[in-house]
């Protein structure tokens, strides 16, 4: 029994130890050139711990010690020196996964974007877009001189990021797949994955983390063969409710099921865009009718569901962005609704969220409660990696 004890006191103590660790970095990570006086101040350890955490994090290179941030409060005396993220550590790879492209952007530890780009990708098995994303992390690695510690995936569909399945995505035609430790094992990194619209609402919420706690992020993606056989339009939701995205109890939150728009005004705006995103100009009188059109049935559709969840802020991402410069003008025709704005990553703002996701993930302390649906994401994994 005492050796039971003992045993569970170790663990314990362990345990606590990757928490206060993790405290540790996200303060940093948050506060760039925090001085050690203050972040014991802030979590309110006390300053041998704060010492022996952060020389431990310099032994291993994950901070860095840098110019001491003058806004800071500061005691008299000395001046102390700064803490920041060590942005060569490593870097997180972030996907956005359609059914006809991969577009990827490469962040550091420090949050910083190294680089971004896309490629066609017109295979949706697991096999080809790993052989892919293997090409892509050993070109990262060339390119930048820092390893790809981690993977992020966004892809449409019902997603469960805690458990890293896909319960159903009918663009990539995945039902029941465990994909996240399908790539783990073949990637050899960890891999979260997460739906593409709340890959757009992490991005957004890593963005405006001291700005806004409640947004609602939609984005517009239409899906189709090759050949046009098949054909989807879909809206995506991001709901973020008091900083956090909402994902509902199956996962289903801000998938919508039902057409907003008729048939054929989809399919005749789809029409007027091209294969790699970008419109066939000039338009005609007629064609930007068609546009205008299909804007003002999809916004009347979704005031409803914008009223409901009473956001401070409405963030458009997706399609909505290539057809930018229609929507100002109807937007002042229709019942007005909160605040609006288009998102600042553009078309890598899937990618870019996928990559802020598993940063997220990966500063957050673990919580150890029986209900908790999250897995923690250890920096010792990582580095295992």
């Amino acid at each position: 029994m005492l050796i039971e004890t003992t045993n569970i006191m170790a663990e314990n103590k362990h345990i606590e130890a990757k928490i206060n660790q993790t405290l540790v970095l996200k303060t940093i990570r948050l506060n760039y050139g925090i001085s050690r006086i203050r972040i014991a101040g802030e979590l309110g350890l006390n300053r041998s711990t704060i010492t022996h955490i952060v020389n431990e994090l310099l032994q291993r290179g994950l901070v860095c010690e840098v110019p001491f941030n003058q806004d800071s409060v500061c005691s008299a005396g000395r001046k102390p020196i700064g803490l920041g993220v060590n942005g060569m550590a490593g870097s997180v790879l972030g996907l956005e996964w359609q059914n006809e492209y991969i577009r990827y952007v490469l962040m550091d530890f420090s949050g910083k974007i190294l680089f971004q780009s896309r490629e066609e990708c017109l295979h949706v098995d697991v096999a080809s877009f790993s052989a892919s994303v293997k090409r892509i992390i050993k070109a990262a690695g060339t390119r930048t001189n820092i390893a790809v510690k981690g993977v992020g995936v966004g892809i449409p569909g019902r997603i469960d990021p805690h458990k890293g399945l896909v319960l159903q995505s009918l663009p990539m035609r995945m039902h029941g797949i465990a994909l996240a430790a399908e790539l783990e094992a073949e990637l050899g990194v960890p891999v979260l994955i997460e739906n593409d619209a709340n890959c757009f609402a992490w991005g957004e919420i890593r963005e405006k983390r001291a700005e806004l706690k409640n947004i609602l992020c939609l984005m517009l993606e239409f899906h189709h063969s090759t050949d046009d056989s098949f054909f989807d339009q879909e809206i995506g939701m991001g709901i973020v409710q008091n900083g956090q995205v909402y994902h509902g109890s199956h996962y289903s939150s801000g998938e919508l099921k039902s057409a907003l728009v008729p048939y054929a005004q989809s399919k005749n705006f789809l029409k007027l865009i091209r294969r790699d995103d970008k419109y066939l100009f000039p338009l005609s009188e007629q064609e930007e009718g068609t546009i205008r059109e299909y804007i003002s049935s999809l916004f009347m559709a979704l005031m409803p569901v914008i009223s409901v969840l009473d956001p401070e802020k409405v963030i458009l991402g997706g399609e909505f962005c290539t057809i930018s410069s229609y929507i100002p003008e109807i937007l002042t025709k229709l019942p007005k609704m909160t605040e609006w704005s288009f998102s600042k990553r553009k078309e890598y703002e899937v990618a870019y969220g996928s990559a802020s996701y598993f940063m997220e993930r990966l500063f957050t302390p673990p919580v150890y409660e029986k209900n908790n649906r999250n897995k923690p994401v250890f920096w010792d994994k990582v580095f295992r990696s």
